[in-house]
């Protein structure tokens, strides 16, 4: 979905209890009374049965099993670029989760994702988020997969089959925030209030987020924990905060 059917997309959805963009804008002082905090994570919340997150390393690599393997299965993986043996191959991150969880939703007030990441290469690296987009043939958006070759996602394909339009999968061109590490431990974007409100509202149009490295021209990386990490406060974490209706 494009922004100008997203927009559409928001403003018809007043109807239902949600608002647009831009009334948001306009109410400076939201009812404190009426908001709420809900956080996803695989594991630990909204409840130890959620499930919802699905995430996989997108691989580029000198050979074909590198870029149309599937990556969806690992507890934690390279985010950045990788020298294999000498030329650097990049490396990204996609995620989604469900929010479905959400009921009664006037607007969303603040959004943020949360990755833990263990140090790789020296120096700083700066992670850009960016929104998601699907080919216009595919119907749904893309799988996790198995973790084998053309099971799922990766590099090459949306679902291990169809190709992506530009190989590393496609996503908007607009940064959505960017975070620079260096010795930390976790990496926090801030995502676009209106963007995740979208997500609850048509959750068809939730494709996720693609994480990459900006400057990828050198062997320069970090290791991302997945929704798979052994340690559930180690996976990935969303959280919101939302003005209720009504």
């Amino acid at each position: 979905m494009n922004r100008a059917a997203a927009s559409l997309t928001l403003a018809l959805a007043i109807t239902a209890g949600c608002s647009s963009q831009s009334s948001r804008l306009t109410d400076t002082n939201p009812p404190q009374g009426d908001t709420v905090r809900i956080a996803f994570q695989d594991g630990i919340s909204p409840a130890p049965a959620y499930n919802g997150t699905r995430d996989a390393l997108l691989k580029d690599g000198p050979i074909w099993e590198i870029r149309n393997g599937n990556f969806g299965t690992i507890a934690s993986d390279t985010l950045g670029s990788v020298e294999l043996p000498d030329t650097p191959y990049e490396r990204r991150y996609i995620i989604k989760m469900d929010l479905s969880y959400v009921v009664g939703c006037l607007r969303v007030l603040e959004a943020r994702l949360i990755l833990r990441i263990d140090q790789g290469t020296t120096g700083a690296l700066t992670l850009n988020a960016h929104e998601v987009v699907v080919p216009a043939l595919i119907t749904g958006s893309w799988p996790e997969g198995s973790g084998t070759l053309a099971s799922g996602v990766s590099w090459h394909a949306v679902d291990g089959v169809t190709p992506w339009d530009t190989e590393g999968g496609d996503y908007l061109p607009e940064i959505l925030d960017y975070v620079t590490v260096g010795t930390d431990t976790v990496a926090t974007l801030s995502l676009p209030t209106d963007l995740v409100h979208e997500w609850i509202v048509q959750p068809a149009s939730n494709h996720g987020l693609i994480i990459r490295a900006s400057g990828t021209v050198d062997e320069s990386y970090r290791l991302v924990h997945t929704r798979e990490a052994a340690v559930p406060a180690y996976r990935p974490r969303l959280e919101l905060e939302y003005l209720k209706s009504g």
